[in-house]
């Protein structure tokens, strides 16, 4: 029989991963915004720009930390 703190685990470590690939596929998104905006000539607005930028970066920083977690969770459990 299988112990509930390995299940807890396995069902954290299958969440953490899934957070962390699909904050890493949302990231260009954000970034593509960013690009996408700045063609538009002559409509060029910093606060989005901006705005961009900072949820690239923090989806980016945020699937890094998750995916980090995840292996320290797993590696203290072997």
């Amino acid at each position: 029989m299988v112990d509930d703190d390995m299940k807890r685990i396995f069902r954290n470590s299958c969440l953490l991963i899934l957070a962390s690939k699909g904050l890493s596929v949302a990231s260009p998104w954000f970034l593509k915004g960013v690009v996408d905006t700045m063609s538009f000539g002559g409509s060029l607005d910093l606060t989005h720009l901006c705005m961009g930028i900072g949820a690239f970066g923090l989806t980016r920083l945020l699937s890094t930390v998750s995916g980090e977690y995840r292996m320290q969770m797993i590696s203290d459990f072997i």
